[in-house]
């Protein structure tokens, strides 16, 4: 109450002096922060006008008591300058501001802004920064809008705090409008600290609070403009060695972007998705956001190894006018001469961030401090380094990554956020690089640190390196979104390495990709896929070997973090993991039940029979609920333990029923195989019971059929041929030892190692050259395998062993004479040239990964 409100006593005389602190209230914070008095000026006024006489002492206590102070707590100011903030970026001027009914001192918040700015440490670079930008804003946003919580990451409403407020500024005169436009030095200020936040927010991978912090629009030149980066150091990456020695903006837009339209006479597609299980019915929720995208090519590429010669290389000359290099053919680019370019390409991406050279979006036009960026990107040399090396296996480019001094990296450089191997898989490219950069990673982690490879076989996520070959399967060759085999990821998610095609038809770079993306679609149109082709199951197989071929390799059953399931009993809830075998029968049934028109599922076929190769027990059993696997309504425990075997026979015939007869003989081939390598293997376990003691080379005694982690091994007195000269005894001296013990994972069973060595003589010499041609060669026919399997006959009565089309093989299924007999050429597999891959315009001839 105002002392001047009462005409019978304005100075309240008549109250006691303890209780007229409170009718003086008002007046004293009015003159204490209004006014901006000191206390000793207070006391004076307050003495002299309002006869009230307090010490100074007096008015410390009762202004603190009132909670009226000039100077606000940290948190306070904080709260003061984040609605400022949210003010500023919605473009609303301020006048005077309040908290708790008090005035803030705006100088006040302007010291604080820049003491707590000279409190901050320097930001570094935290994790993967700008690896994950593979998607501009329009595409991002239809996989991040389910992913993060509030679903909309694009721009959340920050409610103003009940105890600050915020006035407009009075309004101004014709003449004071452009003064009354250029930002105060506290709006400056704020929106300084609010860009250094955000910087803030990208280097420690805080991508919450960065879309929570910014506009629609704030969002949009943001992602775009870290997209540009991606595009730059993807292509940096990718064409490291030849072609332009540097990339700009303007380069990168002639060669990706310069042909792109949005009309709507483009030819495009639509596609059907097949209409199967529940769990694909919203696969397909971007193809009519496509329909103006030109599809690429159906007929894909394919990488042939050979031994690399021995010859003197001829440099090529530098060429650096853009015109020179044709966009559409790369594969003529020259090389650089050596020593042409000195740079490493983390030094190349420092360099671009410090010069914006990537983008045409401006340093001054960005929502977020590119100041920040440029010093954390300084500050984290290692990290950096780590990125390039990520830009280098999405790219494919094992030039880059030999470039790397990998004894320094595997033994100082944290490649753990990187996860490797995982990076490599998921960007395979079957018609480029096949198996290298996995093969290369292999080589270089091992030998200087023994565990580097099992450390590095698991991710963050529980999936493991063979888990993202299988789900590059369902990525490139059904309609199944990622949901299906992790139902903790939302549907909407797009795989890892969406934008990469595993058989060679497009690229991140490639003008149909780009203009997708465009259009908001992340994920690849199903009217893109085509079957599990030859090119693909190459790759898919060749990497299986390349992670399970050395000393060090991991353990081939570790559980698979895909298809992960929870019993639906209340008062079970048991976790129900997969094996291997296992992930790969659900992989054979989704890719049979969601697949492209002509699906045969040979590739499932050789990916059974190079696991099996690479030591997968089938005898393993799994605990399995298959009706949760289906989505199928169940009461009470319903998971038992089963093996792969098993599980494939316990598909409902009712689903199998309704796909082509191609995928019904490629299923009934693919469980026949399985349920053959079951039988083989508990023969043999029978077999070797009786001498497994008295065995030379220390055989575990392990005779339970369906004891876990049960191994097989050849005995040295086998040496007898069969009568088409394959020999069955085990004699690579490499792969087929373990501590000084024979293996054979087929269970001494000659007929599936025959069945291995023609599937790939089948991969090293067919592909489907034209559109309408066969998936499958006349030399591999799948109602003949089924038919040899199920009755027991020997493999070799086939035609590719009757016509001699092949070498010797090794019962282990590798053919004696190759180089690299997990990766053999045509020339050591087949006796006679029956090759039809001499279309050399589709072929990338790539060297041998162990040479």
């Amino acid at each position: 109450m105002d002392a001047g409100s009462s005409s019978h006593d304005p100075y309240f005389l008549h109250v006691k002096f303890d209780q007229r602190w409170e009718c003086h209230k008002d007046t004293i914070i009015r003159l204490y922060l209004d006014e901006k008095m000191s206390f000793v000026k207070l006391a004076e006024t307050m003495k002299m006008q309002y006869r009230f006489d307090a010490n100074v002492r007096q008015y410390k206590y009762h202004l603190k008591k009132w909670n009226a102070t000039k100077n606000l707590k940290s948190s306070d100011k904080e709260k003061v300058i984040t609605v400022l903030g949210k003010r500023a970026r919605d473009g609303h001027e301020t006048g005077i501001v309040r908290h708790s009914g008090m005035e803030v001192d705006k100088k006040r918040l302007r010291r604080h802004l820049q003491s707590s700015a000279r409190q901050q440490p320097g930001l570094h670079l935290q994790g993967i920064v700008f690896g994950r930008w593979n998607l501009p804003h329009e595409a991002l946003r239809t996989t991040l809008i389910q992913q993060l919580n509030p679903p909309s990451p694009f721009r959340v409403n920050v409610s103003t705090p009940s105890d600050v407020s915020v006035l407009s500024p009075p309004a101004t005169t014709p003449q004071q409008g452009n003064a009354a436009n250029v930002p105060t030095p506290t709006t400056t200020a704020i929106i300084h600290r609010t860009y250094v936040n955000r910087a803030r927010y990208l280097v420690e991978g805080r991508l919450q609070d960065l879309f929570n912090d910014m506009t629609a629009a704030e969002s949009r030149t943001t992602t775009n403009w870290l997209h540009h980066f991606w595009l730059f150091s993807f292509m940096s990456a990718k064409y490291w060695g030849k072609g332009p020695t540097q990339w700009s903006w303007e380069l990168l837009n002639f060669m990706t972007l310069a042909d792109i339209t949005s009309s709507p006479n483009t030819p495009g597609c639509i596609g059907a998705s097949p209409p199967h299980l529940a769990e694909t019915a919203h696969a397909h929720t971007d193809r009519s956001s496509a329909r103006t995208v030109i599809a690429p090519t159906p007929l894909c590429r394919w990488s042939i190894h050979y031994q690399t010669p021995n010859y003197e290389r001829i440099p090529s000359p530098t060429r650096n006018i853009q015109d020179e290099f044709p966009r559409n053919a790369p594969d003529t680019w020259p090389a650089w001469q050596r020593g042409s370019v000195r740079e490493s390409l983390a030094d190349r991406l420092k360099e671009a961030i410090e010069q914006n050279s990537f983008s045409d979006i401006e340093r001054e036009s960005l929502p977020i401090s590119t100041t920040q960026i440029v010093e954390a990107v300084a500050r984290s040399p290692e990290e950096l380094r780590v990125e390039s090396i990520g830009f280098a296996i999405m790219a494919q480019n094992v030039e880059v990554l030999s470039d790397q001094d990998w004894n320094v990296i595997s033994r100082d450089l944290d490649l753990s956020t990187l996860h490797p191997f995982h990076l490599a898989a998921s960007y395979l490219s079957g018609g480029k690089t096949c198996c290298n950069v996995l093969t290369f990673l292999a080589l270089n982690l091992g030998p200087t640190s023994s565990n580097s490879i099992k450390k590095l076989y698991i991710n963050d996520l529980g999936y493991t390196v063979l888990d993202c070959l299988m789900l590059l399967i369902l990525k490139g060759h059904t309609s199944c979104t990622i949901a299906v085999a992790d139902s903790q990821v939302p549907r909407s998610q797009a795989f890892v390495g969406e934008e990469i095609d595993l058989c060679g038809r497009w690229d991140a770079d490639s003008t149909c990709v780009i203009a997708l993306h465009r259009e908001g679609v992340a994920r690849a149109p199903f009217c893109w896929k085509h079957v599990f082709c030859h090119t693909s199951v190459q790759a898919i197989c060749h990497s299986i070997n390349a992670i399970f071929r050395m000393p060090w390799s991991p353990d081939i059953d570790t559980p698979s973090g895909l298809f992960i399931k929870y019993c639906q009993n209340q008062s079970c809830k048991q976790k129900l993991s997969l094996l291997p075998l296992h992930t790969l029968v659900l992989v054979a049934f989704h890719l049979g039940n969601s697949g492209t028109e002509g699906e045969t599922l040979f590739g499932m076929v050789a990916c059974l029979l190079c696991l099996l190769m690479n030591g997968a027990n089938p005898l393993e059993r799994a605990e399995i609920s298959l009706n949760s696997l289906l989505d199928i309504d169940e009461e009470g425990c319903s998971h038992i333990f089963m093996t792969p075997a098993e599980l494939a026979k316990r598909v409902p015939y009712e689903l199998l029923r309704t796909w082509s007869k191609e995928a019904q003989l490629g299923w009934n081939v693919f469980a026949e195989t399985l349920q053959f390598a079951v039988n083989e293997r508990r023969s043999s376990m029978q077999a070797e019971a009786p001498s497994a003691s008295s065995s030379s080379f220390g055989l575990e005694d392990d005779t339970n059929p369906d004891g876990p982690r049960a191994r097989f091994w050849w005995s040295e007195s086998v040496k007898k041929k069969d009568k088409v000269g394959h020999d069955e005894s085990c004699d690579h001296e490499y792969d087929c030892l373990v501590e000084g013990e024979r293996r054979n994972f087929y269970g001494k069973s000659p007929e599936l190692g025959k069945l291995w060595g023609m599937i790939q003589a089948e991969l090293l010499t067919y592909r489907r050259v034209q559109e309408g041609d066969r998936w499958l060669s006349s030399n591999f026919n799948m109602h003949a395998v089924l038919q040899a399997l199920s009755r027991h006959q020997d493999i070799d009565t086939l035609p590719m062993f009757t016509s001699s089309l092949t070498m010797p093989l090794c019962v282990c299924g590798k053919y004696m004479d190759a180089y690299d007999d997990l990766c053999p050429t045509v020339q050591e597999a087949c006796a006679v040239y029956f090759s039809n891959m001499d279309d050399w315009s589709r072929s990338i001839f790539i060297e041998m990964p162990i040479s």
